[in-house]
């Protein structure tokens, strides 16, 4: 069970991956430990990158 699920799967991404600013007194701590629970109990995150236009 999530300690924190007002936090969406993207702004956990946004802060622990792109360096965004943890929100309403929550610490980085907290997000890595939302993050770490949310992956034992088998939710799968999915990353979509945009196709790259290689023109070499």
């Amino acid at each position: 069970m999530s300690k924190f699920p007002e936090l969406s799967n993207e702004e956990i991404f946004d802060v622990l991956l792109c360096g965004g600013k943890p929100r309403g007194g929550y610490t980085i701590r907290d997000y890595v430990d939302e993050w770490n629970d949310r992956v034992a109990n088998g939710e799968r995150f999915q990353v979509d990158v945009p196709p790259i236009d290689n023109k070499e």
